[in-house]
């Protein structure tokens, strides 16, 4: 169910029940915080599998990005059966989620200055 509504002077105002992008009367659209983490957790796997793919490309020159995935591949290790298969995927998994956490604190504080901005930017 879609309604919509001419402020004068604001444009268009689009309320959508349930939507993920809101349109604000300045005309900034804004993403809802599952929309900011389904985006955060894609970048954490597109950073993670970066670090897998050039990880023997750069001679294992950044190793030590991957030290979270690493680390609880090594803790889980012996509860994955011991597989290197499953031991990459840990890494990878883990890899993701931190960079991913780290990415959707990104976005939240870019979505809180935004909303500050438009906030203040009011006459």
């Amino acid at each position: 169910m879609q309604r919509q509504q001419l402020n004068p002077g604001r444009g268009l105002a689009t309320k959508r029940q349930g939507a993920i992008l809101r349109r604000h009367p300045a005309g900034f659209l804004m993403l809802s915080v599952k929309a900011n983490f389904i985006i955060a957790l894609a970048i954490g796997a597109l950073i993670s599998a970066t670090l897998l793919v050039l990880e023997s490309l750069t001679d294992f020159a950044f190793l030590w990005l991957e030290w979270p995935g690493i680390s609880a591949a090594y803790l889980f290790w012996g509860a994955a059966g011991g597989s290197a298969f499953a031991g990459i995927a840990i890494a990878w998994a883990v890899n993701a989620l931190s960079y991913g956490l780290g990415a959707f604190a990104i976005l939240s504080l870019l979505a809180l200055v935004r909303a500050d901005a438009q906030r203040t930017s009011r006459p």
